[in-house]
């Protein structure tokens, strides 16, 4: 029996249960869900912070760099225990999407802190500290509810997730398809 009270058998079932249903594609050798929600962040980014996308294009520190562990984990590994059960329950609701929210919450939250860095490896560090020093849960919390309304274009905030989701992985297929027949002419 684990200190979470579930046995190992639960345990697992729900580690598969987050890993294969609510972030899908995520775990694969391909790691395409993960690579599409990428784009999808960086495209929210560019139209709800784009001083930031433009501070770290400059600095050549893309986003999937230091978001890359807070998307794999769960942001398990970064965030207080407190703050990190009330972003989970939002992943089980929104699935991967309460991820692409929770990074667009605390990059609003802390857009100051991102802005005054000057090199790539001091942008890992402020979201490590940015991460590490979530403690306020409501704040978070409440940056992620306006984030997600945010996202709304009209459609609603799922349907616009859905749309720019089904956009990026039309661009990536296209784009692997153009690679592959690139590589039968070698």
């Amino acid at each position: 029996m684990s200190t979470s009270g579930f046995s190992e058998r639960d345990t697992f079932w729900i580690l598969s249960a987050i890993t294969e249903r609510l972030c899908q594609d995520y775990y694969t050798p391909s790691m395409f869900g993960l690579r599409r929600d990428f784009y999808v962040l960086r495209e929210l980014v560019h139209h709800q912070h784009p001083d930031v996308l433009r501070h770290l294009d400059k600095l050549g520190a893309p986003l999937a760099v230091f978001v890359t562990g807070s998307f794999l984990s769960h942001f398990v590994l970064h965030l207080p225990s407190h703050t990190l059960l009330r972003v989970m329950d939002i992943t089980m609701w929104l699935g991967s999407a309460g991820l692409i929210v929770g990074v667009l919450a605390l990059i609003g939250l802390h857009r100051q802190h991102l802005l005054r860095a000057r090199s790539l490896a001091q942008v890992k560090e402020v979201w490590q500290e940015v991460e590490r020093r979530c403690y306020d849960t409501e704040v978070l919390m409440r940056a992620m509810q306006n984030t997600w309304f945010d996202i709304d274009n009209g459609a609603g905030p799922i349907n616009r997730l859905v749309f720019l989701r089904n956009r990026h992985e039309s661009r990536i297929v296209s784009r692997e398809n153009t690679e592959e027949g690139d590589d039968d002419d070698d």
